[in-house]
């Protein structure tokens, strides 16, 4: 029997009426446009799914979706925040020039930026976008778009400075064959011309659905894939007793996914990938990016029976397993399968291996 159960489950569909107008409509991010999310009142509640399948509530928003996966198990555990009391004491230049050094993520983003944009990324660092389930306005840090041969891909990137002191962990497990996967949107140019009688024309409104990747390069089977993540440290306490939190990571790997909704729309719009292609196929398709400094990042491995596979070990890219849904109505719905965190170094890697050219790219194109 598949069944939900969502404590305090938030149903919230939005239409907005902006006046639908030909292709122009499909543009404007003012267009018609539904979505529902499902949403726990509280982060550290659980969302069960078919079966034993277990899934962290606030990270997917299409529960039906993943009944369709097979079951995995998520654990995170969070400790509530106590509320912080400040000392009355003016702040001078040494605490500012403190914080500059060890908790500002301002020189971290900029490094990234100058690092995509030689290799020849189109980026922005700063601005707003509308956050689709409270519809407040928020910031990202980064986003970049690239566009090689028929490919083009953007991404919602997020930075943490996180310390060598309270690296991230990420506990990962073999990547299941209903995991190993990634969608695209395929643009196939539409004649000008009638080429028969019974030529139908594209109708405005009708969405594009993402395509399945499988097998996927990027994601194979097999291969390691993260269902857990924590900060470590120790407290400044006489016992200097171990503490572990993913509080500050989740705000960011949020950031990431809200931020991917208006850049899945592009991707899903016909006219703006016309723009950027010659008349021929075109792909279009979207990733969430974490990026943390250089040995900050540590994963460790778990045979699927529990039982872990070595020491943790420092990397510079883990993928972790999210299959969260986009929808947009009149132009199209995304499944994204993985959430991307990388070292500074990773992401450079990252780059230089599947984005530096039009061959490198179609790593993410369904073998033929």
């Amino acid at each position: 029997m598949r069944f939900f159960l969502l404590q305090e489950c938030r149903a919230q569909t939005r239409w907005t009426e902006s006046g639908i107008s030909g292709g122009a409509a499909l543009r404007s991010h003012q267009s018609w446009k539904s979505r529902t999310s499902y949403r726990p009142q509280r982060q550290s509640q659980w969302v069960r799914h078919s079966g034993a399948a277990w899934a962290r509530g606030g990270a997917v928003s299409d529960p039906i979706a993943l009944t369709k996966r097979k079951p995995q198990t998520v654990q995170i555990s969070l400790r509530k925040a106590t509320p912080m009391r400040l000392k009355k004491d003016p702040i001078g230049i040494d605490a500012l020039e403190e914080y500059l050094t060890s908790a500002s993520d301002f020189a971290f983003e900029l490094r990234i930026f100058e690092m995509l944009t030689t290799k020849d990324i189109d980026c922005v660092h700063g601005g707003q976008y509308k956050d689709p389930d409270t519809g407040k306005f928020r910031e990202f840090d980064l986003r970049a778009r690239v566009t090689r041969g028929s490919v083009t891909l953007t991404a919602a990137i997020e930075c943490k400075s996180v310390g060598k002191h309270f690296p991230l962990l990420v506990s990962c497990v073999p990547r299941d064959e209903s995991e190993a996967f990634h969608q695209i949107f395929i643009h196939e140019p539409t004649p000008e011309e009638p080429s028969d009688l019974f030529h139908m024309p594209r109708v405005v409104g009708e969405g594009k659905e993402g395509v399945d990747v499988r097998p996927s390069q990027i994601y194979p089977v097999g291969g390691s894939v993260g269902k857990s993540t924590a900060q470590v440290g120790r407290r400044e306490t006489k016992d200097a007793e171990l503490h572990a939190n993913d509080a500050e990571f989740f705000e960011k790997w949020s950031q990431a996914l809200q931020s991917l909704d208006d850049l899945v729309y592009e991707v899903a719009d016909d006219e703006f990938i016309q723009e950027r292609w010659d008349g021929r196929l075109h792909v279009g398709l979207a990733l969430p990016i974490v990026v943390v400094p250089n040995e900050t990042l540590w994963s460790v491995n778990y045979a699927s029976n529990g039982e872990r596979a070595g020491q943790p070990a420092q990397t510079d890219r883990v993928s972790i397993y999210i299959a969260r849904s986009y929808h947009h109505f009149a132009v199209g719905s995304l499944d994204i399968s993985h959430l991307e965190v990388m070292t500074e170094a990773g992401l450079a890697h990252f780059c230089d291996t599947y984005l530096a050219d039009s061959a490198s790219i179609r790593a993410f194109l369904p073998r033929r």
